[in-house]
């Protein structure tokens, strides 16, 4: 069995993330200042802990390939 290192997380299409932005952007009418920056804070806390993930199982594949040989992995 063949494994990829090309993992790509499932995406919206175009069409399903320009509906969701919309729909975001409907709701955002009824909603106070408060609740629009809780919202954005969020999102960008999902992201902040996407990136320290990836971060570090970058960091646990490059110690794992190339403990010994001092060679960076290459991506």
């Amino acid at each position: 069995m063949q494994h990829s290192l090309d993992y790509h997380p499932p995406r919206l299409s175009e069409t399903q993330l320009n509906l969701l932005c919309k729909q975001v952007c409907d709701a955002a009418e009824y909603m106070a200042d408060e609740q629009i920056l809780c919202l954005a804070d969020h999102l960008h806390d999902a992201l902040r802990a996407r990136r320290q993930m990836r971060g570090k199982v970058h960091h646990r594949l490059e110690e794992r390939l190339c403990h010994d040989s001092g060679q960076h992995f290459p991506f």
